[in-house]
């Protein structure tokens, strides 16, 4: 595993993260809204690592960085608290959304490895895929503390799983990407 190529988010983007949440309206004291964010943030995440999976497989980086994993989280959970989320929600979301991501990479990569390989330059992971990372992640929490409400109905999950399917039909995402969805919300519900 080449772990040197990987480095942790730079302090710039902690920032960018926080400043985002802050001009996003973060606030305890927003209105609850429908779980369509979380859905739509989950799905642009799941795209996202299609460019982290080219990376890695021109770069033979492992799918897997535990270290990167716990940063994130770390840099999640701290966003969280101090917009009144608890520990737990977030941390359980960011690990949801990092085993669907790893659905994805990993299957690509499979792909790739029977051929043909991707096209197209290599994204930059560092200044082109990691800044829109944070920006889909503090949509992610701002969608986890607006749909607090929705998520503890009792119809949440059948809710949630209608809402996803009509945005994987809409969005026309593919086997592999439907799949890790499905893991990527798969404990929104209370």
């Amino acid at each position: 595993m080449k772990q040197s190529q990987l480095s942790p988010i730079p302090k710039r983007y902690v920032n960018l993260m926080l400043a985002c949440l802050a001009v996003c309206g973060l606030t305890a004291q927003a209105a609850p809204a429908d779980i369509d964010l979380l859905i739509d943030a989950s799905i642009e995440r799941l795209q996202l690592a299609d460019a982290v999976a080219h990376y890695k497989f021109v770069n033979k980086v492992a799918v897997e960085d535990l270290p990167r994993e716990a940063l994130v989280i770390a840099t999640a959970v701290a966003a969280g608290k101090e917009n009144g989320l608890a520990e737990q929600e977030v941390e359980s979301l960011f690990r949801q959304q990092m085993t669907a991501n790893k659905i994805v990479q990993q299957g690509l990569i499979t792909k790739w490895q029977a051929g043909p390989a991707p096209t197209g330059p290599v994204p930059d992971l560092v200044r082109e895929v990691r800044p829109k990372l944070d920006l889909v992640q503090a949509q992610l929490l701002k969608g986890l503390l607006q749909s607090r409400q929705d998520r503890q109905q009792a119809d949440c999950q059948q809710r949630l799983a209608q809402q996803a399917q009509a945005k994987v039909e809409a969005k026309g995402l593919d086997e592999l990407h439907t799949r890790a969805l499905g893991q990527a919300i798969s404990r929104l519900c209370s």
